[in-house]
Protein backbone atom coordinates (compact mmCIF):
# COMPACT_ATOMS: atom_id res chain seq x y z
CA UNK A 1 0.00 0.00 0.00
CA UNK A 2 1.91 3.00 -1.09
CA UNK A 3 -0.03 5.34 0.60
CA UNK A 4 1.39 4.14 3.84
CA UNK A 5 4.95 4.54 3.05
CA UNK A 6 7.54 7.40 2.14
CA UNK A 7 10.09 5.04 0.42
CA UNK A 8 10.35 2.24 -1.77
CA UNK A 9 9.37 -1.25 -1.19
CA UNK A 10 12.93 -2.57 -1.20
CA UNK A 11 14.61 -0.16 1.03
CA UNK A 12 11.20 0.14 3.19
CA UNK A 13 11.38 -3.70 3.43
CA UNK A 14 15.48 -3.74 3.48
CA UNK A 15 15.55 -1.05 6.65
CA UNK A 16 12.93 -2.28 8.67
CA UNK A 17 13.76 -6.07 8.73
CA UNK A 18 17.55 -4.68 9.85
CA UNK A 19 16.00 -2.52 12.30
CA UNK A 20 13.63 -5.52 13.96
CA UNK A 21 16.83 -8.20 14.13
CA UNK A 22 18.60 -5.45 15.71
CA UNK A 23 15.87 -4.40 18.58
CA UNK A 24 15.51 -8.80 18.84
CA UNK A 25 19.31 -8.93 19.48
CA UNK A 26 19.59 -6.62 22.16
CA UNK A 27 16.27 -7.74 23.92
CA UNK A 28 17.57 -11.12 23.58
CA UNK A 29 20.99 -10.89 24.75
CA UNK A 30 20.39 -8.31 28.00
CA UNK A 31 18.89 -11.32 30.26
CA UNK A 32 22.67 -12.64 30.40
CA UNK A 33 23.87 -9.50 31.64
CA UNK A 34 22.30 -10.35 35.42
CA UNK A 35 22.51 -14.16 35.11
CA UNK A 36 18.81 -14.58 33.43
CA UNK A 37 17.67 -16.84 30.43
CA UNK A 38 16.75 -14.75 27.60
CA UNK A 39 14.39 -12.73 27.77
CA UNK A 40 12.84 -12.56 24.02
CA UNK A 41 9.08 -12.99 24.67
CA UNK A 42 5.89 -13.78 22.74
CA UNK A 43 4.66 -9.83 24.02
CA UNK A 44 8.34 -8.45 22.86
CA UNK A 45 7.34 -10.05 19.27
CA UNK A 46 3.69 -9.49 19.05
CA UNK A 47 3.99 -5.78 21.00
CA UNK A 48 7.18 -4.52 22.06
CA UNK A 49 9.34 -4.34 19.00
CA UNK A 50 6.17 -3.81 16.02
CA UNK A 51 5.62 -0.59 18.38
CA UNK A 52 9.44 0.05 18.67
CA UNK A 53 9.85 -0.70 15.13
CA UNK A 54 6.48 1.65 14.18
CA UNK A 55 8.01 4.42 16.19
CA UNK A 56 11.26 4.30 14.49
CA UNK A 57 9.99 4.38 11.08
CA UNK A 58 7.78 7.23 11.55
CA UNK A 59 10.47 9.13 13.23
CA UNK A 60 12.97 8.18 10.03
CA UNK A 61 10.28 9.48 8.17
CA UNK A 62 10.49 5.91 6.27
CA UNK A 63 6.33 5.69 6.48
CA UNK A 64 3.42 7.91 7.28
CA UNK A 65 1.94 8.23 10.72
CA UNK A 66 -1.36 6.71 11.44
CA UNK A 67 -4.13 8.42 13.47
CA UNK A 68 -5.58 6.21 15.88
CA UNK A 69 -9.16 5.23 15.71
CA UNK A 70 -11.81 6.70 18.36
CA UNK A 71 -12.91 4.29 20.77
CA UNK A 72 -16.46 3.57 19.23
CA UNK A 73 -14.90 3.44 16.12
CA UNK A 74 -12.50 0.65 16.94
CA UNK A 75 -15.48 -1.34 18.59
CA UNK A 76 -17.40 -0.98 15.68
CA UNK A 77 -15.35 -1.35 12.73
CA UNK A 78 -14.56 -4.54 10.84
CA UNK A 79 -10.87 -2.68 9.85
CA UNK A 80 -9.86 -2.43 13.71
CA UNK A 81 -7.08 -4.08 15.53
CA UNK A 82 -4.84 -3.23 18.64
CA UNK A 83 -1.12 -2.81 17.34
CA UNK A 84 1.59 -2.67 19.81
CA UNK A 85 -0.54 -3.47 23.03
CA UNK A 86 -2.02 0.33 23.10
CA UNK A 87 -2.49 1.63 19.80
CA UNK A 88 -5.85 1.43 17.89
CA UNK A 89 -4.96 1.15 14.57
CA UNK A 90 -6.54 0.40 11.26
CA UNK A 91 -6.23 -3.59 10.72
CA UNK A 92 -5.06 -2.94 6.82
CA UNK A 93 -2.50 -1.30 7.89
CA UNK A 94 -1.29 -3.34 10.44
CA UNK A 95 -1.09 -6.32 8.13
CA UNK A 96 0.59 -4.35 5.96
CA UNK A 97 3.19 -2.78 7.81
CA UNK A 98 4.29 -6.51 10.01
CA UNK A 99 3.59 -8.11 6.18
CA UNK A 100 6.54 -6.47 5.62
CA UNK A 101 8.73 -8.20 8.68
CA UNK A 102 6.97 -11.19 8.70
CA UNK A 103 10.16 -13.78 7.98
CA UNK A 104 12.16 -11.86 10.61
CA UNK A 105 9.06 -12.05 12.91
CA UNK A 106 8.29 -15.82 12.17
CA UNK A 107 11.99 -16.75 13.32
CA UNK A 108 11.42 -14.61 16.26
CA UNK A 109 8.52 -16.05 17.33
CA UNK A 110 10.86 -19.60 17.24
CA UNK A 111 13.57 -17.73 19.49
CA UNK A 112 10.74 -16.81 21.75
CA UNK A 113 9.13 -20.57 21.99
CA UNK A 114 12.81 -21.82 22.93
CA UNK A 115 13.35 -18.93 25.46
CA UNK A 116 9.73 -19.96 26.95
CA UNK A 117 10.70 -23.10 28.80
CA UNK A 118 14.12 -21.35 30.52
CA UNK A 119 11.73 -18.66 31.63
CA UNK A 120 9.26 -20.36 33.26
CA UNK A 121 12.10 -22.21 35.00
CA UNK A 122 13.81 -18.82 36.19
CA UNK A 123 10.47 -17.67 37.02
CA UNK A 124 9.32 -20.36 39.47
CA UNK A 125 12.75 -20.24 40.95
CA UNK A 126 12.19 -16.55 41.67
CA UNK A 127 8.61 -17.28 42.93
CA UNK A 128 10.51 -19.90 45.70
CA UNK A 129 13.01 -17.26 46.88
CA UNK A 130 10.25 -14.58 47.40
CA UNK A 131 8.00 -16.97 49.33
CA UNK A 132 10.94 -18.22 51.23
CA UNK A 133 12.61 -14.39 52.10
CA UNK A 134 9.02 -13.66 53.96
CA UNK A 135 9.35 -16.90 55.57
CA UNK A 136 12.50 -15.84 56.68
CA UNK A 137 11.59 -12.79 57.71
CA UNK A 138 8.40 -14.48 59.80
CA UNK A 139 5.72 -13.03 57.39
CA UNK A 140 2.98 -14.38 55.59
CA UNK A 141 3.66 -13.13 51.81
CA UNK A 142 1.90 -10.90 49.44
CA UNK A 143 -1.14 -12.59 47.68
CA UNK A 144 -1.83 -11.97 44.50
CA UNK A 145 -5.04 -12.99 42.39
CA UNK A 146 -5.72 -13.25 38.39
CA UNK A 147 -8.89 -11.84 36.55
CA UNK A 148 -11.20 -14.78 35.97
CA UNK A 149 -9.90 -15.80 32.07
CA UNK A 150 -12.51 -18.06 30.84
CA UNK A 151 -10.07 -18.62 27.65
CA UNK A 152 -7.83 -20.13 29.53
CA UNK A 153 -10.54 -22.47 30.97
CA UNK A 154 -12.35 -23.66 27.76
CA UNK A 155 -8.88 -24.20 25.98
CA UNK A 156 -7.27 -26.56 29.09
CA UNK A 157 -10.43 -28.34 28.56
CA UNK A 158 -10.25 -28.59 24.98
CA UNK A 159 -6.45 -29.92 25.26
CA UNK A 160 -7.67 -32.48 27.66
CA UNK A 161 -10.43 -34.28 25.67
CA UNK A 162 -8.96 -33.89 22.23
CA UNK A 163 -6.35 -36.66 21.19
CA UNK A 164 -4.15 -34.69 18.71
CA UNK A 165 -4.22 -30.89 19.54
CA UNK A 166 -2.93 -30.65 22.76
CA UNK A 167 -0.74 -27.30 22.22
CA UNK A 168 -1.28 -23.95 21.13
CA UNK A 169 1.09 -24.57 18.47
CA UNK A 170 -1.55 -27.65 17.49
CA UNK A 171 -4.30 -25.47 18.06
CA UNK A 172 -3.15 -22.16 15.82
CA UNK A 173 -1.75 -25.07 13.02
CA UNK A 174 -5.77 -26.19 12.82
CA UNK A 175 -7.30 -22.77 12.86
CA UNK A 176 -5.27 -21.73 10.55
CA UNK A 177 -6.52 -24.78 7.86
CA UNK A 178 -10.00 -23.20 8.61
CA UNK A 179 -9.01 -19.81 7.70
CA UNK A 180 -10.46 -18.53 4.46
CA UNK A 181 -7.93 -17.18 1.96
CA UNK A 182 -9.91 -14.08 1.47
CA UNK A 183 -9.15 -13.17 5.32
CA UNK A 184 -6.69 -10.60 6.16
CA UNK A 185 -6.03 -11.83 10.05
CA UNK A 186 -3.26 -13.65 10.63
CA UNK A 187 -3.29 -16.88 12.94
CA UNK A 188 -0.45 -18.42 14.27
CA UNK A 189 1.14 -19.04 18.28
CA UNK A 190 1.20 -15.81 19.14
CA UNK A 191 -2.16 -15.17 17.87
CA UNK A 192 -3.66 -18.07 20.24
CA UNK A 193 -1.52 -17.64 22.79
CA UNK A 194 -2.75 -14.00 23.49
CA UNK A 195 -6.30 -15.31 23.60
CA UNK A 196 -5.37 -18.45 26.12
CA UNK A 197 -3.74 -15.70 28.71
CA UNK A 198 -6.70 -13.29 28.60
CA UNK A 199 -5.61 -10.82 25.94
CA UNK A 200 -8.37 -11.65 22.96
CA UNK A 201 -8.28 -11.30 19.13
CA UNK A 202 -10.18 -9.62 16.46
CA UNK A 203 -13.68 -11.35 15.96
CA UNK A 204 -13.04 -13.55 13.05
CA UNK A 205 -10.18 -14.83 14.85
CA UNK A 206 -12.07 -16.01 17.96
CA UNK A 207 -15.00 -17.49 15.52
CA UNK A 208 -12.66 -19.15 13.56
CA UNK A 209 -10.53 -20.65 17.04
CA UNK A 210 -13.72 -21.03 18.62
CA UNK A 211 -15.10 -23.46 15.78
CA UNK A 212 -11.79 -25.69 16.18
CA UNK A 213 -12.79 -26.04 20.31
CA UNK A 214 -16.49 -26.18 19.41
CA UNK A 215 -15.96 -29.69 18.15
CA UNK A 216 -15.11 -31.11 21.30
CA UNK A 217 -16.33 -28.15 23.72
CA UNK A 218 -19.21 -25.39 23.47
CA UNK A 219 -17.12 -22.43 22.85
CA UNK A 220 -19.00 -19.41 21.66
CA UNK A 221 -16.99 -17.07 19.96
CA UNK A 222 -16.92 -14.22 23.18
CA UNK A 223 -16.28 -16.21 25.89
CA UNK A 224 -12.87 -16.19 24.03
CA UNK A 225 -12.87 -12.13 24.48
CA UNK A 226 -10.40 -10.38 26.00
CA UNK A 227 -10.60 -9.97 29.83
CA UNK A 228 -7.92 -7.86 30.30
CA UNK A 229 -5.22 -5.55 28.59
CA UNK A 230 -1.86 -5.53 28.33
CA UNK A 231 0.30 -3.23 29.66
CA UNK A 232 0.76 -0.51 27.25
CA UNK A 233 4.44 -0.26 26.43
CA UNK A 234 5.83 3.26 27.11
CA UNK A 235 5.58 5.71 24.08
CA UNK A 236 9.09 7.81 25.23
Amino acid sequence: MAEYSKLDHATLVRNLNAVCKELASLIHSSGRQFGGPPPLTYGDVEDNIPFALYRIAVVAGWIEEQVELEEDEYYRSEDADLFGGCLWFRASFKEWFLGLVATTFSSLEEIAEKNEGAQNQHYELMQKCFFAVHRAKGAEPPQTTEPDNPAKNIIDEFFNKSKTIKTISALANEATKRKADCEQYPINRVTVSNIYHGYGAVRIVLEIVASVISELVPCPWNVLKATKRRPAPSKQ
